[in-house]
Order: C-alpha cells, then sequence, then structure tokens
C-alpha cells in the first residue's frame, strides 16, 4: 500500500509577512528585528519613557504600533490553541523599535508539523484536519495560513482514498476466501457423491448450510 507523505514536514505560519509586514515597517521608519518578547507599555509607562514629548506623528506611529502588536499576538495565539499536538514550539516574533523606544511585535510566526503518520491514513486523517483547524484558527488567515490548509486538505483526501481503498482490497480478500471455501465444499460433496457416502439429496441439503 502507498502511504501518502507530504514533501515539507513542517511548514511556518506566517501571518504577517509581505506587504501587511512592510507597510507597519514602513510606517515605523525601521527594519523589523528579532528581540525578546516585549508587550506594549501602558499610559502611565509610556509617559515615563517620554512618549509625552513625541510629536504627533509619532504618537500615530506608536498607538499603530500598539495595535499591531496586539493583532500578531492574538493571531499567533489562535493558531497555537489550535494546534495541539501538531505546533512545534512556541510563536516566535519579529520586533519593531517604536518612536517611544519601546519594541512592538510586528511579524510573527508558529511552525506546525505537516508530515503524514506513516503506515495510518486514519491517524493522518486526524492530523491532517488539526492542521487546518490550525492554519484558519486566526480571524483573518494569511496567504501562507490558507496555503497550509489546502495541503492538510489534500493530506486528507489522499488518507480517505487509502482507507476505502484498504476496505475495497479486505472486501476482495474475503470475497476470494469464500470462493475458494464454496469450490472446496464442492469438489468434497462430489468425492462423498462419488464414493457413495452422501446422496446428491443431502449434498443440495448441505450446499445450502453454507450459502
Amino acid at each position: 500500500m502507498r502511504f501518502y507523505s507530504m514533501e515539507i514536514l513542517s511548514s511556518s505560519i506566517q501571518p504577517f509577512h509581505g506587504a501587511t509586514h512592510t507597510a507597519a515597517a514602513r510606517e515605523a521608519g525601521a527594519k523589523p528585528t528579532p528581540s525578546p518578547p516585549a508587550e506594549p507599555s501602558s499610559e502611565s509607562e509610556e509617559n515615563s519613557l517620554g512618549v509625552d514629548r513625541l510629536t504627533t506623528q509619532e504618537k500615530a506611529q506608536v498607538r499603530k504600533l500598539q495595535t499591531r502588536d496586539r493583532e500578531v499576538r492574538a493571531h499567533e495565539q489562535a493558531h497555537m490553541a489550535a494546534g495541539s499536538g501538531v505546533v512545534r514550539g512556541g510563536a516566535t516574533y519579529q520586533y519593531q523599535k517604536g518612536p517611544d523606544g519601546r519594541l512592538y511585535a510586528v511579524g510573527g510566526e508558529v511552525k506546525i508539523d505537516t508530515g503524514g503518520v506513516q503506515g495510518n491514513p486514519q491517524a493522518t486523517v486526524q492530523k491532517a484536519e488539526t492542521i487546518r483547524r490550525a492554519a484558519l484558527a486566526p480571524a483573518n488567515p494569511s496567504g501562507q495560513d490558507l496555503q497550509v490548509a489546502a495541503s492538510a486538505t489534500q493530506m486528507a483526501a489522499t488518507a480517505r482514498g487509502e482507507i476505502q481503498a484498504e476496505i475495497r482490497e479486505e472486501q476482495t480478500e474475503a470475497a476470494e476466501k469464500s470462493s475458494e471455501f464454496r469450490s472446496s465444499n464442492d469438489k468434497l460433496q462430489q468425492k462423498l457423491i462419488g464414493s457413495g457416502a452422501i446422496e446428491k439429496e443431502e449434498a443440495a441439503a448441505s450446499v445450502d448450510t453454507f450459502v
């Protein structure tokens, strides 16, 4: 039996790369740089860092970064919550330093295992369904999320095809065994009739018993 296996064993869900990511970086005026997680500052913390001395435009940039940070974190948390069993590690984020000197998450990813379960199409179907749920869990799935979901759908369809093939194979084997049994029984009856051990009427009755 051929077992379906995706070529890419793991894939990264990257909901905030591409045009949206570039726009966020351009708005803040700098390139995102990986950094340890940092939550957005509260209003009192912002004031202590001198946000009250920022220009109106800089304050607007900070508000956009704060909103972006919340969206990114919620997006990745949705992936992880729905991907129990297939998520590998926690979420990783790309950060942007705002005019207030703080770091804000502007991009993120969650790695998931998208490989099938070798030799077990039923388990592969279940895993594919989990992968698809994880990919589509955020309110606004990215293009990469949709690609992962489509791959999971295909993997499940292939595995279901293998399950049906196994069922047909089992049915064929059962039918062949039944045919062999009846053929063997017919030969035995012919021998018994030929030897005079039973009469034809008795043989006919015994055939009914095995049908």
